[in-house]
């Protein structure tokens, strides 16, 4: 993580990120990007991705393409919880929380956790779907409401 001081007595953190920018250098995220890559690893990597910790994973893609109806948002939530104990006071106040829906009759998994980002709590929105072809989509957004 690299950090800098604007003057203004504010940090502010990136840190360096696969590929590269519009002018061709190394690319770097910003802490909101940063905080929604780790929480994506989590979702997306499968269980022994990270060597050093072989549990670490969820494998969302696979829930997805399985039959909609045995995905159980309680349990989702709990075992998101497992990955990132930091998260359990989120599930027990409700502000964390995994809805199931459909998009153009697809199935959609929104995933809401609150995060702090520059000393602002904010809410982080995960959509998971399927495009039209069936490849697994997803996009992320911050926003200050609870959905």
């Amino acid at each position: 993580m690299f950090m800098s001081n604007r003057g203004d007595d504010t940090l502010v953190h990136s840190e360096p990120s696969f590929g590269v920018n519009n002018f061709n250098k190394p690319k770097y995220t910003n802490e909101s990007e940063t905080v929604a890559h780790a929480i994506l690893n989590i979702l997306f990597g499968k269980p022994g991705f990270f060597p050093s910790m072989p549990n670490l994973g969820l494998n969302i893609q696979e829930r997805i393409y399985s039959f909609w109806d045995e995905i159980d948002e309680t349990r989702l939530k709990a075992e998101i919880v497992a990955q990132c104990s930091e998260l359990r006071q989120y599930a027990d106040d409700g502000t964390l929380d995994v809805i199931k829906s459909s998009y153009e009759k697809k199935p959609l998994l929104i995933i809401v956790l609150p995060v702090i980002v520059k000393n602002i709590r904010e809410n982080l929105a995960i959509a998971i779907t399927q495009n039209s072809e069936g490849a697994i989509t997803y996009n992320y957004t911050y926003h200050d409401e609870f959905i």
